[in-house]
């Protein structure tokens, strides 16, 4: 298996983005519709300890919905001054402050400038109308700038200085293809067909639309009535997959890992099918079955598997490579994730 193999196949930027949240980095996440942004973002701002998660959708927000005027009486004279939004309280349901993680959706689909002007503000100094606010990070979501859809837009520059990371990702590079391979038995089918799509078609068939396709084809529906009518986008091979007995699973796996090598090694563009079918696996003793297959991924896609499940994966992988007397920089990585592992099941 050549090494050569991107290295987001390892959904590598999942780890990058859960580090920089737990850092307290101010990030944007870049990439099309239908991918599954917004639920991981989420997601993972929520494992976040003694923090509090709030999320604003700025597709349809106005500069006013940020600031509220209210009236003061300074020196016999009446001012109209604003405060922050109710949005940048950082007070929980038992009264105790905690730093907030905002999540701005829909970031560069803002109608006005002085929407973003106003963000401006607490971007880079932590401050909304001058009053302090306890941010620990901010995630902006965007389309691309070439993206259609609905009025995306560039954003200016002096508003993407105020990130301290830029995080471009696409299909399947946030894990959608675990989560669909978790929840329907049909998806490595409908996976390994987009797989052998051209590039230029596989952006009209995003995980959300993949989903739909597996939940139409459950109602008895043709796949071509799941798909954009102008894209001509084939479906011969997924019909052959859906109904036949040749769909790759974790036990076909387990029981023919000679055969799911061959393939891999025949069709390098299936691994990230297989990764994903393995990151569903929750059995040792299955974890063991497929380990052959494993074994082939290259290094950095394993050291991901390990990192997805470290519990699991991490006493599978150092068993073999200790069984050689395997000391090499893979194996010590693996040790670290696993005891990292143990310690944040320890606290």
């Amino acid at each position: 298996m050549s090494t050569s193999t991107s290295m987001t196949v390892g959904h590598e930027k999942l780890r990058v983005i859960h580090k920089a949240i737990h850092s307290g980095k101010n990030m944007t996440v870049i990439g099309p519709h239908g991918i599954g942004k917004t639920q991981v973002i989420r997601s993972l701002a929520s494992t976040i300890p003694n923090t509090i998660v709030r999320y604003l959708s700025l597709a349809q927000v106005q500069a006013t919905d940020l600031l509220v005027p209210y009236m003061s009486e300074r020196r016999g004279r009446r001012w109209v001054e604003y405060i922050p939004h109710s949005l940048f309280d950082n007070t929980d349901e038992y009264g105790n402050r905690h730093p907030l993680i905002l999540i701005l959706d829909e970031f560069n689909r803002v109608d006005a400038q002085q929407v973003h002007n106003a963000l401006l503000e607490f971007m880079g100094s932590g401050t909304m109308a001058g009053v302090p606010l306890d941010i620990h990070c901010f995630v902006a979501l965007m389309n691309p700038s070439t993206d259609s859809y609905f009025g995306t837009s560039a954003v200016e520059a002096p508003v993407m200085d105020r990130f301290h990371l830029y995080i471009p990702v696409d299909q399947y590079e946030l894990g959608a293809d675990v989560y669909l391979a978790s929840t329907y038995p049909e998806a490595p089918a409908v996976i390994e067909w987009y797989l052998s799509l051209p590039d230029h078609l596989k952006s009209h068939v995003p995980p959300r639309r993949q989903e739909m396709i597996i939940q139409n084809w459950r109602d008895g529906i043709d796949p071509s009535y799941s798909l954009p009518p102008d894209t001509e986008i084939p479906v011969d091979f997924l019909r052959q997959l859906l109904e036949g007995n040749k769909m790759w699973t974790v036990k076909r796996i387990a029981e023919n890992t000679g055969e799911a090598i061959q393939e891999l090694n025949n069709n390098p563009r299936n691994l990230a099918l297989f990764l994903a079918l393995v990151k569903t696996i929750r059995s040792s003793d299955t974890a063991r079955e497929v380990l052959p297959l494993v074994l082939e991924f290259p290094s950095f896609v394993v050291t991901g598997l390990a990192w997805h499940n470290p519990q699991l994966w991490g006493p599978v992988l150092l068993d073999h490579y200790r069984s050689r007397n395997d000391s090499s920089r893979l194996v010590r990585e693996i040790e670290q994730l696993e005891k990292e592992a143990a310690d944040v099941k320890g606290n």
